[in-house]
């Protein structure tokens, strides 16, 4: 019985390239395309050809499929929101610690010029006032930067 299924298969087989050979590359790649494209599909929920192929072997397979891809875009969802929180606190923390470190400098500059109104105080004022106003415009540039970044990847996504 073993020997007579593979003769069958051998001759079908040895039809099969028969048929192949007298394609040519053009139609082959054709009818390759066609599969290919029959089976293809981007995104968390097939093709209904497939889910109803799904359902006929398990029923409610359909249903558990699109269960799992609503799921999945939740969570996705949810995470993305996080992140976006999490970018938002980290931003406005960072512009209010420059802020806080360029105005205590600033101030420190003010009372050390006016405490020590000597070449050294005044020398000594400059230098830490310079440096906080210094670091106010850094933290200002650093955030328009990161937000003309964020923009340019925004319109690059849509």
């Amino acid at each position: 019985m073993l020997e007579m299924q593979s003769k069958e298969h051998a001759a079908t087989t040895g039809e099969q390239e028969d048929e192949l050979t007298r394609l040519n590359d053009k139609e082959v790649r054709e009818v390759v395309a066609q599969v290919i494209a029959e089976y293809e599909f981007r995104g968390p929920i097939p093709p209904p050809n497939i889910i109803s192929g799904y359902e006929k072997i398990l029923p409610g397979a359909a249903d558990r499929i699109l269960t799992m891809a609503e799921k999945q875009s939740e969570h996705r969802q949810t995470m993305e929101r996080k992140m976006i929180e999490a970018e938002a606190r980290d931003s406005l923390l960072g512009v209010m610690s420059g802020f806080t470190l360029g105005a205590g400098c600033v101030v420190a500059a003010i009372v050390m010029a006016i405490v020590y109104p000597q070449s050294a105080g005044v020398i000594s004022g400059a230098v830490l006032g310079s440096t906080g106003v210094a670091s106010i415009a850094a933290t200002a540039i650093k955030s328009t930067r990161r937000n003309r970044k964020n923009d340019n990847a925004d319109d690059a996504r849509e």
